[in-house]
């Protein structure tokens, strides 16, 4: 499984529980401290990267699944780093700033 936006690792950490090999990713490096820290208290087997998910880098590895939990609070919204902006627009409200590619 890939999380694709896994800070701060519960939906990864529970994945990891239940038996799943999974790939954490964030674009951020700061939170996926929070990650790794999740990781090692729970004594979970899983790997972290710092990875933007827009930039759809891992397109030569095959998943049994991709987890993004996008745009749910406020923060996401606000920081234009992280990847979204609000388009009263779009479809649903949000839009992602992500080229063709992807």
């Amino acid at each position: 499984m890939l999380d694709a936006c896994a800070a701060p690792g519960g939906k990864a950490c529970h994945l990891a529980e239940l038996g799943a090999s999974v790939l954490a990713t964030d674009i951020s490096q700061e939170r996926l401290t929070k990650v790794i820290a999740n990781r090692d208290r729970l004594q979970l087997s899983m790997d972290i990267e710092t990875h933007d998910a827009r930039d759809c880098g891992h397109s030569d590895a095959e998943f049994d699944g991709i987890l993004m939990d996008l745009g749910c609070s406020s923060m996401q919204l606000d920081e234009a780093g992280r990847g979204f902006r609000y388009d009263i627009n779009a479809p649903h409200g949000l839009h992602p700033q992500c080229g063709s590619s992807c």
